[in-house]
């Protein structure tokens, strides 16, 4: 950050909860998935649900969001050497045990897989072909974000889901502009960097 900072990048965006959002979007707007309850409710209310889980699963918040974020790229929850999730959560057995238990993971991997079934890839089972699915829509959402900066004229370093600037941007005419030339609702977090 303090790099950026002195190269005059003073502003820090996200799309939150990018992977969730923009893949339950295309889900609904071009694959007829019906309305799934459970992930709108988290979209809305996330920062609540994260908190109300970790406490739940006795772990963090932000452990809670790497579950979820797991969930939807099609991550096996189990202790197996073998399963990316065991290993990001530091192969905590009971933890796991934990994630395979609650009710609120089971009704939202029912959701997540309902999701996945509408569409368009060929393995649901392989989690990297659900990632370069998803890879392939926030590409499409930067490249507006990209363009709608160069029209103001700010310069910018984008990074995955999210972007630094120079001046701070108008959200509202940005998420306006993203929604026209995409069909994605975004919502974003800002940061003002400082010299600290």
């Amino acid at each position: 950050q303090r790099t950026l900072k002195q190269s005059g990048y003073n502003h820090e965006y996200d799309i939150e909860a990018a992977a969730q959002s923009l893949l339950y979007q295309d889900a609904i707007l071009f694959h007829n998935l019906t309305t799934q309850p459970i992930i709108e409710d988290y979209l809305k209310n996330k920062n609540v649900i994260r908190n109300t889980l970790a406490i739940e699963l006795k772990t963090t918040p932000d452990n809670v969001k790497k579950i979820i974020t797991a969930l939807f790229a099609g991550a096996k929850i189990g202790v197996n050497e073998d399963f990316q999730l065991f290993k990001e959560l530091n192969r905590d057995v009971a933890l796991i045990n934990r994630i395979k238990n609650s009710e609120y993971i089971k009704q939202m991997r029912v959701s997540v897989r309902e999701l996945w079934s509408v569409l368009p890839i060929n393995d649901r089972r392989v989690s990297r072909e659900k990632w370069a699915y998803y890879f392939a829509i926030e590409l499409k959402v930067l490249k507006q974000v990209v363009k709608y900066l160069k029209r103001t004229n700010n310069k910018h370093f984008t990074e995955h889901d999210g972007w630094t600037t120079e001046f701070e941007i108008d959200e509202y005419q940005l998420i306006k502009y993203v929604r026209e030339h995409t069909g994605y609702v975004i919502s974003v977090s800002h940061v003002y960097l400082t010299d600290e």
